[in-house]
């Protein structure tokens, strides 16, 4: 777990195996608290996820 300026991160890696013991997924994740994720989120929808109209 990580506290950075009052923002707490909890990341780890993680894998799955199917039962004949290959790799089925494997990643990374990573928890947030509500605060930093509402100012990410908040950042976000201040910018345009569309792509402008091209003029002709």
């Amino acid at each position: 777990m990580k506290i950075k300026k009052k923002q707490s991160v909890i990341q780890g890696h993680f894998y799955s195996r199917y039962e004949d013991g290959s790799k089925c997924i494997e990643g990374d994740i990573y928890l947030v608290g509500d605060e930093m994720f509402l100012q990410k989120m908040k950042s976000f929808s201040n910018k345009k996820l569309l792509p402008q109209k091209q003029k002709k």
